[in-house]
């Protein structure tokens, strides 16, 4: 960013042109700078996927589902505040909705979340029941390209329920990425690859130095969710 001296004859520039902003500060300054960055919506087969099921889901919301069906949802929200992908999560890794929710919102995080655990959809919403809690003592070691990610089994998990793996490379710019998901008591996975942010797998053998950062959570084949569990990190070797 740099102060421009405007000719008398110019009073005040703003605006874009090309790869340049003009602007000026409340104190009359004006200024010029580079554009940062550009706002990126990559088209992955992963994103199709979730805006596809969410445009599903809500169809079948406004279309299929019966009003006692949309009470039952309604009822469910206000018992399950703040209810998010995360119940504040660590680090943001997995992130957390501290808002209110609606019957709408309820079914949807719902079924989402059955989805990318591979658990199918409900129509109904589930009785409310203490969330299970996370994963415990979560830890991850690497070795030659392989992340070896361990854990305690849950308290509170359903029979079929599900731990989800996410994880985050040091460093690399994106958002935290669902690796792997793998049933409650299966206590240790093997991972080679995390995915980035557009689709593409990235090897842990590739990236040799860098940080690996990994969280896990419960899913209930009911819909219920436990917060995060803490974080574990390692280097990549």
């Amino acid at each position: 960013m740099a102060k421009i001296v405007l000719a008398p004859i110019v009073t005040d520039i703003r605006g874009k042109l090309g790869s340049l902003v003009f602007s000026a500060w409340k104190s009359g300054v004006n200024y010029v700078r580079t554009v940062t960055g550009v706002i990126k919506n990559p088209q992955s087969i992963q994103q199709g996927i979730k805006r596809a099921v969410v445009a599903s889901l809500s169809k079948t919301w406004r279309a299929t589902l019966s009003q006692v069906e949309r009470d039952g949802w309604d009822a469910y929200a206000l018992t399950e505040p703040g209810k998010g992908p995360s119940d504040g999560g660590i680090n943001n890794m997995i992130r957390g909705n501290s808002g209110k929710m609606t019957g709408f919102n309820a079914y949807i995080l719902a079924n989402t979340q059955l989805n990318s655990a591979v658990l199918g959809f409900v129509d109904i919403a589930p009785i409310a029941t203490p969330a299970p809690t996370a994963p415990i003592n979560v830890d991850v070691t690497v070795l030659a390209g392989t992340a070896t990610v361990t854990w305690i089994a849950p308290a509170l998990a359903e029979v079929g329920a599900v731990c989800r793996i996410y994880g985050r490379i040091e460093g690399i710019r994106g958002h935290v990425q669902l690796i792997t998901t793998e049933a409650f008591d299966t206590l240790t996975k093997d991972i080679t690859a995390i995915r980035s942010a557009n689709g593409v797998d990235l090897l842990l053998a590739a990236l040799v130095g860098k940080t690996l950062h990994v969280q896990m959570d419960t899913v209930n084949p009911t819909g219920g969710k436990s917060a995060g569990s803490n974080v574990a990190s390692a280097v990549i070797v």
